[in-house]
């Protein structure tokens, strides 16, 4: 492949890591960041997050590589994919929470919308405890949008639109077990706006009273 055609490919994604890298604890492996971020996240400890066709998963300690170069938004911004060593990993965390093992994993199709125009539910069947992802809202412009997650005693608040949104958009990346303790955990996106990207790992270990979920990693991303 040749360097222009490698610079072209990588043009198209245009979702890079936002300026700080000491902020973000979670990556979406394969894509591309910001060349300088990255060889700062290639440095640091991960676990990685594999999983196969059945649905089973599994966490393991990884490695982070930079794959090939291009050319970010600007004509001057240099952009590197991410990879994992051993390969395969979906996501790279950055978690003292979390520890090597097994995962178990909710088989819905990854990933799911929940953004306005698609299902307002997704019903989600852990063991025996029954959880609801639901998009609220009756306002025509979507300035009242809530995402919340229910179980049988309690529910919790993802997501508020507070008045602004500009095209928001919703979408569950994964949902199961990864801290083993028996509840449910998320990997989502939920954003108010069409260029926002912000991916948060939720883990039930972390939940304050109360609540059902707690911000384990996160990632922030912007479309050129």
């Amino acid at each position: 492949m040749n360097l222009a055609l490698i610079f072209s490919l990588a043009a198209v994604l245009m979702l890079q890591v936002s300026d700080s890298a000491r902020d973000t604890s979670l990556l979406i492996l394969n894509e591309t960041y910001a060349e300088r971020e990255a060889t700062q996240l290639v440095t640091h400890s991960w676990l990685g997050f594999f999983q196969n066709d059945t649905g089973a998963g599994r966490i393991v300690p990884i490695d982070l590589a930079l794959g090939q170069r291009g050319v970010g938004c600007a004509d001057d911004a240099v952009v590197v994919d991410l990879r994992s060593k051993p390969e395969g990993a979906l996501y790279a965390i950055s978690s003292s929470v979390l520890r090597p093992g097994t995962i178990t994993t909710v088989r819905i199709d990854y990933p799911v919308s929940l953004s306005p125009g698609a299902d307002s539910e997704i019903n989600l069947l852990l063991g025996q405890r029954r959880y609801t992802l639901r998009r609220e809202g009756v306002k025509a412009d979507l300035t009242d949008l809530r995402v919340t997650l229910s179980d049988d005693q309690q529910t919790q608040q993802l997501f508020a639109a507070d008045g602004f949104v500009d095209d928001p958009h919703f979408t569950l990346h994964w949902a199961g077990d990864m801290d083993g303790d028996g509840r449910l955990d998320l990997i989502t996106t939920l954003s108010r706006k069409y260029s926002v990207f912000p991916t948060r790992l939720l883990l039930s270990s972390l939940a304050h009273q109360k609540e059902l979920l707690g911000v384990a990693a996160t990632l922030e991303r912007t479309a050129c």
